[in-house]
C-alpha cells in the first residue's frame, strides 16, 4: 500500500473500511511516520473533546434534581394521560352514532397524483440547494451527464477531507451502496495523485467537467454508479 491509498483509506473512517483494507493499513502505517502522523491528526480532535467532554465536573446533587424533576412530570403526564383517555372514550360514543355509509363517505382519499407531485418537488427542493450551493463556491452548478445522479438518493453536501484539503462533496445514498461526489479544482489538489488507489470496497473514478477547464469530480463509491443514475449512462435525455 502507497501512501496516496493509506491517507485515503483513512479519510474514509474505520467503520467504512472494509477487514483487508484495515490490515493493509496497519501494516501501512506501522512502517510510515507520515501517514502514521497523518493518522494521528485525524483522530486527534476527537480524542480532546472526549477528553474535554468527560472533564466537566457534574455536580454533587445533579442525581436528586434530576429524579425529583422527572417525578413531577411523570404526575403531569399521568394527569395528562388521564383527561385524554376520558376525552377519547366521548369521542368514541359520538362517533358509534354514525352510520358505516356516513363514514366511508367521509373518509379521507388519497390522491396518488398529489403524492407524486410533492415528493418530486421535495427532490427538486434539494437539487436546487446544491446547485445554489456550488455556484456560491464559484464551481458549476450542474454535473457531467456521467454523474446525472437522481436526487431521490441525495443525502449530504458539504466539505469533506480528500488528501488532506477540504473537498465540497455531494453525498448519494441508495440502500447500502454510496457514492461520494467531490468537486476538486486542479490547481488546488493534484488529482494525479490520486489516480490508481482502488480498496477493497471503495472505488475511485474520475471524470473531467466538459466545459469548465481545471474541474475533476472524484467518485468514491462502493459497488456501481448506474443505482443512482436518473436513467442509464448513454440513454436519450
Amino acid at each position: 500500500m502507497d501512501c496516496n491509498l493509506s491517507r485515503l483509506l483513512l479519510t474514509l473512517g474505520r467503520a467504512d473500511r472494509g477487514a483487508d483494507d484495515q490490515v493493509a493499513l496497519d501494516g501501512h502505517l506501522s512502517g510510515c511516520a507520515a501517514c502514521a502522523a497523518f493518522a494521528r491528526r485525524s483522530t486527534g480532535f476527537d480524542a480532546a473533546i472526549a477528553s474535554a467532554m468527560a472533564a466537566v465536573p457534574v455536580p454533587t446533587t445533579l442525581r436528586e434534581k434530576l429524579l425529583t424533576n422527572a417525578y413531577a412530570r411523570r404526575g403531569e403526564a399521568w394527569r395528562r394521560t388521564t383527561y385524554r383517555c376520558a376525552a377519547l372514550a366521548a369521542g368514541v360514543l359520538l362517533a358509534v352514532g354514525l352510520t358505516l355509509g356516513g363514514l366511508y363517505r367521509y373518509r379521507p382519499v388519497l390522491d396518488p397524483v398529489a403524492l407524486k407531485t410533492a415528493t418530486e418537488r421535495e427532490w427538486e427542493t434539494r437539487e436546487s440547494a446544491v446547485r445554489d450551493w456550488l455556484i456560491g463556491q464559484e464551481l458549476p452548478p450542474e454535473f457531467p451527464a456521467e454523474l446525472d445522479f437522481d436526487f431521490q438518493h441525495y443525502v449530504f453536501h458539504g466539505k469533506g477531507d480528500l488528501g488532506g484539503r477540504d473537498v465540497p462533496v455531494v453525498v448519494f445514498q441508495n440502500g447500502r451502496e454510496q457514492a461520494r461526489v467531490f468537486v476538486v479544482r486542479e490547481s488546488r489538489l493534484n488529482t494525479q495523485e490520486l489516480r490508481g488507489v482502488d480498496g477493497s470496497v471503495w472505488k475511485v473514478t474520475f471524470v473531467p467537467h466538459p466545459t469548465a477547464a481545471g474541474v475533476t469530480y472524484v467518485v468514491l463509491y462502493t459497488n456501481g454508479l448506474d443505482g443512482f443514475r436518473r436513467r442509464p449512462l448513454g440513454s436519450p435525455a
